[in-house]
């Protein structure tokens, strides 16, 4: 069950998020030229630096790296999705503040848990632009709970539906929680908390700006 848009016909042009969608495209363009571990090692985030208060820079380069195709694309999709309705809402100023605070809050809140892992896990590279376009989704629903999201689904052939945003985002933050608890007794690879952390700033910026107007 993946989203490919919403039904809401923005006033603008989203620059901005197909500036941020185009920023991680060349980046993993980059990747593949300069050597993907090489870039991972030199911008990727480690949890171990915030104790070592060093390299707190990657708490932001990180948000721009990605392992995969895979990867990137799941997470262009989504702020494809969510982004351009989200930046139609917010000035462009607090659209950018919005994803890169959701980026560090998703790091800050994954470093937390992770100190309740094995102390192997401290120095395992976080990647991804996914905290950040958590936070996204997490201002959409606040500033559009009503709209609907076309969504295409799997069962035995394609079904495209039009689910309100506040179920599929429901099911969405169930499923990253799920993850994340999963993760504490037995490491999965992937940082649901930065997922978590990111989705909570983002719904707590929307908030203000809902509260605040532009």
């Amino acid at each position: 069950m993946f989203p490919i848009g919403d039904e809401i016909r923005g006033r603008t042009t989203p620059i901005l998020t197909y500036f941020l969608a185009l920023s991680n495209v060349l980046v993993f363009a980059y990747s593949l030229t300069r050597g993907m571990s090489v870039l991972i090692d030199l911008y990727g985030y480690r949890p171990i630096y915030l104790a070592q208060l060093a390299r707190l820079e990657t708490l932001f380069t990180s948000l721009f790296l990605h392992g995969g195709i895979e990867h990137l694309v799941g997470n262009l999709l989504f702020l494809y999705v969510f982004g351009r309705s989200v930046e139609n809402e917010v000035a462009p100023l607090r659209f950018i503040v919005l994803y890169l605070a959701s980026g560090l809050a998703g790091n800050l809140l994954h470093t937390a848990f992770v100190y309740l892992l094995p102390e192997a896990e401290l120095v395992k590279p976080v990647i991804g632009a996914s905290g950040a376009i958590s936070g996204i989704i997490g201002a959409y629903i606040v500033l559009r709970p009503y709209a609907r999201i076309k969504t295409v689904v799997v069962y035995y052939y394609l079904l495209i539906l039009r689910i309100p945003a506040r179920f599929y985002v429901l099911i969405w933050f169930i499923y990253q929680l799920a993850i994340g608890v999963i993760s504490l007794g037995f490491p999965l690879g992937v940082a649901a908390w930065a997922h978590v952390g990111g989705f909570a700033a983002g719904a707590a910026i929307g908030s203000l700006t809902r509260r605040g107007g532009k």
